[in-house]
């Protein structure tokens, strides 16, 4: 009978740490794929913005060669 008895509180106490663990591993899980989702949001803001920098200073490089251009027209 109190074999029984150890044996069924020995159990319940495994599964009781095996759910534990189980949800731990399942939170550890949840907060890597939230960091990561965070991480590349940060990573595509920073991207966009790079994008468009470039696109400003190519714009900026073919306004001034346009405005060169039309210098030299004008001089000759």
């Amino acid at each position: 009978m109190c074999k029984k008895v150890y044996k069924l509180a020995s159990d319940l106490e495994k599964n009781k740490l095996l759910d534990e663990k189980k949800r731990y591993k399942e939170s550890e899980i949840k907060k890597q794929s939230q960091k990561k989702a965070m991480v590349e949001t940060i990573e595509n803001y920073y991207k966009d913005k790079i994008l468009m920098l470039k696109d400003r200073i190519d714009k900026e490089k073919f306004d001034r060669k346009i405005a060169q251009d039309a210098q030299k027209k004008a001089l000759f």
